[in-house]
């Protein structure tokens, strides 16, 4: 597996803080593997600003803001690589400058809509009429979630 590591940084909190998006990929990922990564960061002082996950098709994707102290990135990296390899996953860190955060939390605070797609089968016509409509109202979407059983 390969892993990638960005060494430019953005920092906060008068330098104090650097804030990355860690991003996990990795197939047939075992039971457990989230909590494998977040005891990896526990002793390097990480705060997670933000996790999403999903699994599809035995594909996981993980990513992970994280607020990190300056004197624990370059060991924090060293270390998540080193369990992504022995977990046969892949970890990739992509630095997030103060303005994009600053953005993003703001945009954290923006009314939130939900629009569910019913339908016998999932078409991607459907799916791009609706993401046409989302889009040309100036909207944008954050999280696609499947609610239905999967065909067999």
């Amino acid at each position: 597996p390969r892993s990638t590591v960005e060494m430019s940084v953005s920092t906060n909190r008068m330098g104090k803080y650097e804030i990355f998006l860690v991003t996990v990929k990795g197939e047939k990922a075992r039971v457990g593997s989230i909590g494998e990564l977040v005891s990896v960061m526990g002793p390097n002082n990480v705060n997670v600003l933000d996790i999403g996950q999903s699994e599809i098709h035995d594909m996981l994707s993980l990513g992970m803001l994280v607020e990190v102290d300056r004197e624990f990135t370059q060991r924090l990296f060293k270390d998540l690589v080193f369990a992504a390899h022995e977990m046969s996953i892949t970890v990739g860190f992509v630095p997030v400058s103060n303005p994009d955060y600053e953005r993003w939390v703001t945009n954290q605070l923006k009314a939130r809509f939900v629009v569910t797609v019913l339908a016998r089968r999932l078409d991607a016509r459907y799916l791009a009429q609706v993401t046409k409509v989302i889009a040309d109202n100036g909207l944008a979407i954050d999280s696609v979630t499947r609610l239905s059983a999967r065909p067999s």
